[in-house]
């Protein structure tokens, strides 16, 4: 044997070896530098049995060969003496004792039955390498890494083997929510995902916020089940159910913002200080936030915000919540895991249900009653059942739950039942448009106890659904349903069905006179031949007339104040978009495309729909209201799509906000993104450029106010592109779609802390519509007339800011250092801004005595003063006390002042580990020194002026920004 190889324990590269005297000794590897000990090749037929294969070798020739190859090898080994006559010796053991390790591995791990060739190869065998090998395969080698190897010695993948897949629950989702339930909502998501809601809820957005939060896709969820508990507490409680089992680590490892977990109730309870999921659907969800909009004044958060909880309950159970309410729940666990049950599930079998007569003739719209329950009780303090769901529900809520969970029609896509209270639900301070409604509701609400409701289906041409009202009494329920709720039924309908475009019949079967029409009767009536509402002859139903002789183009309603219907009290009608997701909302249609659900070119449309009808009828002690809508496909587009939209938007626009995803650096890395790219800052407002202007207006701009602002040009920097790509700012910001647009939330634009009322606004250009509002405010310069200067004039040239109506400042323009001069301010609730439109809505001039008034808030903390996005994107926090001159001259952009320290009496405010920093609690700033007398004169009367410390100090120059910044 003149050369061989050997294989790098370390990278496994073949190795030459020329002298076979090596053997024994040390030698680096060419390839990876590493040393190891030349071992003897174990005998390797490789060459020569391939030669032998070719030359059609008898197998006798190949082992005498073999024999003599083997008696030269030891002859030449018995020359280096008796030491290398040992180490052969245990080169051998080793071989035989992975050989022996390597056949019990197969045996007791088991192999493959399916019989193999036979090799006529090995592998060169290491000593070194085997004496460490384990009965799983694994060997050690020199270089510190794993090897595997199956039982004939070849080798395996390092990956580790498949976790075994996680078990099914066996728990009973409805059995897991809390006893002192009083509210309890159910969502089949994946029957929901489907529908055009679902499409606008569960966008991109939304599933990266479920994956960011609890690490998990939102397309495992099977339902989520979002509980009220307490009477006065109502505090947020949900259980979610995954479609598919996953191990309980691995779902405990993946929620964001978890703390130190503790047991509790053999479970393990993990406190959350910063889950985007759980903040935004706790306060989102809630009642003061639904109808927060609703009501003239909105109703007031938490007097703290709440602490949130997380407990992965099994493989397919998670738990979240309100902190306090998931512990007290948790701790009510007994042996078998579940609450304590309020209902007792009957063990003998239940008595055959009573013989029932037939449902009259025209009576089948509306979900037969549950069955009476067994006579037998086998708990005299508990309430009894054969269904063994919703055990751990008051008894009352449970039946509320389970008869909105029955339908003929299958199973819903949202359940909703509560105990209802009052003061949740009050009635007053509703704002005008909704009026109507609350007076219609109060007479029936107040004889109520429980509502329940649910929706069956919802299609771009049909909603189906049903709302029971759980009176006090049989007598109340007669009240309310007779002297109520018919009424107003019989005066409404014509109206919605002007609305909606086709004819809704009511039945009124809760009157023991009615009588349903026979088929040919009145138009739409039961019985009466679907697609024709209107036969000839005819005369119009309660008055409405038929498709196509509404007012209006296309059957629509007219213009109301300028505006199309598109808009409403509702508030916003189109979501706004995202880039890196098309930039859109699922739903919301490009410029020009229609809305979702809008009938398509050259695709036949539903002429005439299914008749609609509304019927009323009393069931025992409920005044039960059932109503199945169709329309036509025009009707969803024009009307129904756009007002969805716009309130699934405001929801969403309020979660997000909730969810404290973004603050004022989000505007800030805005700013800062769109002057790096163009060099510039945009114009306050945007101007008007109509094709009808040079002969309607003669060339006299439009006004500032109906103009777009500048927000729309930081939208793709804010990362709503597709929001940006819906708007045409030439065309003003109330004209046709861009009033719509107008209504969407930029949550970057709003402040977490502030009250709802202080995220939407309003305009006197157009007082009975709902915008998304702004915070922030561009600063034009000194003096409420600053918007309206021109930089050009020396006059003005020294008092104006970065930004107004007519002019923006290119980057170099801003001589006092962008670092140095204010862009942005936020303003205190209470200012309605929509932050779409131009003029004093988003641009303004600081007065020159009290520049402060108009800014300063109240932070959480308690300290008062107001957040400024600098001109290069920075955040600095001015406390109320600044000094006036300082803050005036930090907003001119050319002014040349000599400031102080900025860092000192405007300190900046630094994201947290380089992400939004969502907390306003920033460390305070101590009265600073102000300027030497001599470098700055006095402020006129009426202004605020700092404490004096140290007035040896001598302010910095305006362009100083190498102070080192303070962080809050």
């Amino acid at each position: 044997m003149s050369s061989f190889k050997v294989p790098c324990p370390s990278c496994e590269a073949q190795v030459l070896i020329k002298n076979p005297n090596l053997i024994g000794s040390k030698v680096e590897c060419p390839k990876c530098k590493y040393r190891f000990k030349v071992e003897a090749p174990a005998e390797e037929p490789a060459k020569d049995a391939g030669k032998a294969d070719a030359k059609d070798a008898k197998p006798a020739d190949a082992a005498k060969k073999d024999k003599k190859e083997k008696k030269d090898k030891k002859e030449k080994k018995a020359k280096s003496g008796k030491g290398q006559n040992k180490k052969l010796v245990g080169i051998g053991l080793a071989v035989g004792a992975v050989a022996l390790l390597g056949i019990g591995g197969y045996v007791m791990f088991g192999g493959d039955d399916t019989p193999k060739p036979a090799s006529n190869t090995s592998r060169p065998s290491n000593p070194s390498t085997a004496s460490t090998q384990n009965p799983g395969g694994e060997t050690e080698n020199p270089g510190g890494e794993t090897e595997k190897k199956d039982a004939d010695g070849k080798k395996k993948d390092n990956t580790p083997p498949p976790t075994p897949p996680a078990k099914r629950s066996d728990k009973e989702t409805t059995n897991l929510l809390p006893g002192k339930t009083v509210a309890v909502y159910r969502f089949d998501l994946g029957r929901i995902a489907p529908t055009p809601l679902g499409g606008m809820l569960f966008d991109a957005a939304t599933k990266d916020l479920v994956k960011a939060s609890m690490g998990f896709e939102f397309g495992d969820i099977e339902s989520y089940f979002h509980c009220s508990v307490g009477e006065k507490e109502r505090a947020p409680v949900g259980v979610i159910r995954l479609k598919t089992p996953f191990h309980e680590k691995q779902l405990t490892a993946r929620v964001a913002g978890a703390g130190p977990a503790k047991a509790v109730g053999g479970k393990s309870l993990i406190p959350v200080t910063s889950n985007p999921l759980l903040s935004a659907a706790g306060n989102a969800l809630a009642a003061r936030t639904v109808l927060a909009d609703v009501y003239t004044t909105p109703p007031p958060p938490p007097a703290k915000p709440l602490a949130y909880a997380v407990c992965v309950y099994d493989t397919q159970h998670v738990l979240v919540g309100e902190a306090a309410a998931l512990e007290n729940h948790l701790t009510g666990l007994n042996k078998d895991g579940y609450p304590e049950f309020q209902t007792v599930v009957q063990k003998e079998e239940a008595p055959p249900p009573a013989p029932t007569t037939p449902a009259p003739a025209g009576t089948s719209d509306m979900p037969p009653p549950p069955p009476p329950p067994a006579p037998v009780q086998t708990d005299a303090k508990k309430g009894f059942t054969t269904n063994p769901t919703y055990l751990s529900l008051e008894p009352k809520l449970r039946l509320v739950v389970l008869t909105m969970n029955t339908d003929p029609h299958g199973d819903p896509l949202l359940v909703q039942a509560e105990k209802f209270n009052d003061a949740a639900y009050p009635r007053k301070d509703v704002r005008k448009e909704y009026a109507p409604v609350a007076d219609a509701l109060d007479p029936v609400l107040s004889r109520t106890d429980y509502v329940g409701s649910n929706v069956l289906s919802f299609t771009p041409r049909q909603v189906i659904g049903n709302v029971r009202f759980f009176a006090k009494s049989d007598s109340d329920a007669r009240t309310a349903a007779l002297e109520k709720l018919a009424p107003t039924f019989r005066d409404a309908l014509p109206l919605l069905s002007l609305l909606l475009d086709t004819y809704i019949d009511f039945r009124n079967h809760a009157d023991p006179n009615y009588v349903p029409p026979a088929v040919g009767g009145i138009p739409g009536g039961e019985g009466s031949p679907m697609g024709t509402p209107y036969p000839m002859g005819t005369p119009y139903p309660m008055g409405v007339p038929p498709r196509g002789a509404l007012m209006g183009s296309a059957g629509g309603p007219p213009m109301i104040g300028g505006l199309t219907p598109m808009i409403g009290p509702i508030g916003p009608m189109f979501p706004g978009g995202r880039s890196g997701e098309g930039g859109q909302y699922p739903g919301m249609p490009m410029p020009g495309a229609p809305m979702p659900g809008a009938p398509m070119p050259g695709v036949p449309t539903d002429a005439n729909p299914p008749a609609s009808h509304v019927a009323l009828r009393l069931v025992d002690d409920a005044v039960a209201v059932r109503v199945e809508l169709n329309w036509p496909d025009e009707t969803y587009a024009r009307l129904l799509g756009p007002r969805l939209l716009g309130y699934v938007n405001q929801l969403k626009g309020k979660a997000a906000v909730y969810s404290g995803t973004e603050t004022w650096h989000a505007l800030g890395r805005a700013v800062k993104q769109y002057t790096t790219e163009r060099k510039e800052f945009p114009a306050g407002t945007v101007p008007v450029a109509r094709a009808t202007d040079q002969d309607n207006r003669i060339g006299v701009p439009y006004p500032p106010a109906q103009r777009a602002s500048f927000f729309v040009e930081l939208l793709p920097a804010l990362g709503r592109a597709g929001l940006r790509q819906s708007i045409d700012p030439s065309q003003g910001w109330l004209a046709d779609r861009n009033a719509a647009q107008a209504g969407s939330w930029v949550p970057e634009l709003l402040v977490t802390y502030y009250p709802q009322s202080a995220w939407r606004a309003t305009s006197p250009l157009a007082p009975d519509f709902t915008f998304g509002g702004t915070n922030f405010v561009a600063v034009a310069g000194v003096g409420h007339d600053a918007p309206r200067f021109d930089p050009k004039k020396p006059a003005d040239a020294k008092r104006v800011g970065i930004t107004g109506y007519d002019w923006g400042s290119k980057v170099d323009e801003v001589s006092d250092g962008p670092a140095n001069t204010i862009y942005l301010l936020q303003t205190p609730p209470g200012s309605p801004r929509p932050w779409a439109a131009g003029g004093g809505a988003t641009v303004v001039g600081l007065d020159s005595v009290n520049p402060m008034a108009a800014f300063k808030h109240k932070r959480p903390d308690g300290k008062e003063g107001t957040y400024a996005v600098m001109g290069d994107g920075t955040i600095r926090w001015l406390p109320a006390d600044i000094d006036a001159k300082t803050m005036l001259g930090m907003v001119t952009r050319a002014g040349g002042e000599q400031l102080p320290n900025l860092d000192e009496v405007a300190p900046r405010v630094e994201p947290a580990n380089g992400k939004s920093e969502l907390k306003a609690d920033a460390v305070a700033t101590q009265p600073s020194a102000p300027p030497a007398p001599q470098r700055v004169e006095p402020m006129p009367t009426g202004g605020t002026t700092t404490p004096t410390t140290s007035p040896a100090v001598a302010p910095a120059p305006r362009e100083r920004t190498d102070a080192p910044a303070k962080k809050e």
